[in-house]
C-alpha cells in the first residue's frame, strides 16, 4: 500500500513538474500556426505578411542546413570536390543572404502597421471580428518578434558558409 502510494506521489511530482515545459512548448507551436482570415483585407494582409516572413524564414533555414551537409562533406573529402556543386552552393547562398536581408528590412514596417492595426481593431464591428483582429494582429506581431530574433543568426550563419565556399573554390584548379 505504501509503496503504491508512493509511486503515485512521485509520478504527479515529475507530472507537475514537466506540465508547464510541455504546455509552453505547445502554446509556441500553436502560435506560429498562421491564423484563419478574420474578413478584412487590412489585417488579413497584415498577418499573411507576417507569417510569410516566418515560414520564408524557416525555409530558408532548411536551405542553409542542406548547404552545410554540403559543406560538411566537402571538407571532410577536399580530393574528391565538385567545384561546380560548390559553386551552386555558393550561389544559394549569396541568394539566401540577400533574401534574408531583403526580410530583415520588411519587418520594422510592419511591426509598425501592427500596431496601428490594434488598434484599430478596437472598433471593428461585430465585437467578435474585433477580438479575432487582435488575436490574429497579436499573434502576427509575435511571428514577427521570433522571426527577427531569429534572423540575424542566420544571416551571420549564412555569411559563415559563403566564406567557407569561396575557400573552397580557391582550391579550384
Amino acid at each position: 500500500m505504501k509503496k503504491n502510494i508512493l509511486r503515485i506521489f512521485l509520478v504527479m511530482s515529475v507530472a507537475i513538474i514537466l506540465l508547464p515545459f510541455a504546455a509552453n512548448s505547445q502554446e509556441k507551436e500553436e502560435d506560429m500556426k498562421r491564423p484563419e482570415d478574420v474578413g478584412d483585407s487590412n489585417f488579413d494582409q497584415f498577418k499573411n505578411s507576417s507569417f510569410d516572413i516566418y515560414f520564408d524564414l524557416i525555409k530558408y533555414r532548411k536551405n542553409l542546413d542542406k548547404v552545410k551537409e554540403n559543406i560538411d562533406s566537402y571538407q571532410k573529402d577536399k580530393s574528391n570536390i565538385s567545384f561546380s556543386s560548390v559553386k551552386e552552393d555558393k550561389t544559394s547562398i549569396e541568394k539566401i543572404i540577400k533574401s534574408l536581408k531583403d526580410l530583415k528590412n520588411e519587418i520594422p514596417d510592419l511591426k509598425g502597421e501592427g500596431e496601428n492595426l490594434i488598434k484599430k481593431a478596437k472598433d471593428l464591428q461585430p465585437k467578435t471580428k474585433s477580438l479575432k483582429a487582435v488575436g490574429n494582429t497579436n499573434k502576427s506581431v509575435k511571428a514577427l518578434d521570433k522571426s527577427q530574433d531569429l534572423l540575424e543568426s542566420e544571416i551571420v550563419r549564412a555569411e559563415d558558409q559563403l566564406k567557407t565556399l569561396t575557400e573552397l573554390l580557391k582550391d579550384e584548379k
